[in-house]
């Protein structure tokens, strides 16, 4: 992917996550942004990952007294991730955008488990300036995401550790991610 492209993707996550977080008080007081690692099996190779984080209240159940979400309280959460596997020689990249529903189950010591679905769309691409032909190694998937987690909620920031199965578009990744939400 050109940076260009990368540029473009990213400005637009960034507008969507800031859009979604501005659309009402609620979801604006639910929003929390920040980062993760990931490591995805699938495709070329296994790849370490860097990549954003949103979460947001959809408003459709209350928060308890604590200010954390109730059981049945869904949230959203949408992920911009840039993948780095091993064939630097190609000059290769992977992108991934996705965007889950996920359902918080009962917390217990301040950890709270979640299920949840969701789509991610993913783009395998080589750099222009290549050995190899562009056009023969670009890749661009759909996929049906399958995730669950836990996330355990802070004074100042909420950490968390995914899983994540991929399905459709031939390879089938599985990823694993760690991550910090700014805001308690």
């Amino acid at each position: 992917m050109n940076r260009r492209r990368a540029g473009y993707l990213l400005s637009l996550s960034v507008a969507v996550l800031s859009a979604l977080a501005l659309t009402s008080d609620r979801a604006a007081a639910q929003f929390r942004l920040g980062g993760q690692l990931s490591y995805g099996t699938g495709g070329i190779d296994p790849a370490l990952g860097i990549g954003l984080r949103g979460t947001f209240g959809l408003g459709l159940a209350e928060l308890d007294e604590g200010g954390d979400t109730a059981l049945g309280a869904i949230a959203g959460v949408l992920t911009l991730d840039r993948f780095f596997p091993d064939c630097n020689a190609l000059g290769c990249a992977i992108w991934e955008v996705s965007g889950n529903l996920v359902l918080p189950l009962l917390s217990a010591g301040g950890f709270t488990p979640y299920l949840g679905t969701g789509v991610a769309l993913s783009r395998f691409s080589v750099d222009e300036n290549s050995a190899v032909d562009p056009g023969l190694l670009t890749d661009t998937n759909a996929r049906l995401n399958i995730l669950g987690g836990v996330r355990h909620r802070g004074a100042r920031m909420t950490t968390f550790g995914e899983l994540r199965k991929s399905l459709g578009g031939g390879d089938d990744p599985f990823y694993v991610s760690l991550g910090v939400l700014l805001g308690g």
